[in-house]
């Protein structure tokens, strides 16, 4: 049986696109918007994105002392 309460995965969701509104308002008014106006509800999950592989190259070394 599983500890987490019914929804949890859900919650998170909204959570994190609610965040991501406030955030996202505040640099696009740079104001501070009222929360109630960046609450998202039924948020589809968070879709992983592929990591682009790493690329080598060569950089200049700089000695910071």
């Amino acid at each position: 049986m599983s500890s987490r309460p019914p929804g949890s995965a859900s919650n998170f969701f909204m959570r994190r696109h609610t965040d991501w509104r406030y955030v996202e308002r505040y640099y696009q008014t740079d104001a501070i918007p009222p929360w109630h106006d960046c609450i998202v509800t039924n948020a589809p999950p968070i879709q992983p994105a592929p990591i682009p592989p790493l690329k080598h190259r060569q950089v200049q070394v700089r000695f910071a002392f």
